[in-house]
């Protein structure tokens, strides 16, 4: 009864082990989605603020003088 007993604990140890481990997967993809998520919106950024000024420098050269 007593190895019954171990068997089961030792059982219950592994699934927490196992959820755990999922866990902290589960939390590392959502930190690397997030942190991928934040450098597209930086390089979106970055890509409008270069077309409004080459649009502005464009339109100010192609204006007959």
């Amino acid at each position: 009864m007593n190895g019954s007993r171990n068997r089961n604990d030792g059982q219950t140890m592994s699934v927490l082990f196992t959820m755990l481990l999922f866990l902290v997967f589960i939390m590392c993809a959502l930190f690397t989605v997030l942190a991928g998520s934040k450098v597209y919106e930086n390089i979106s950024s970055r890509m409008d603020q270069t077309y409004t000024g080459s649009v502005a420098v464009c339109g100010q050269q192609s204006t007959p003088g």
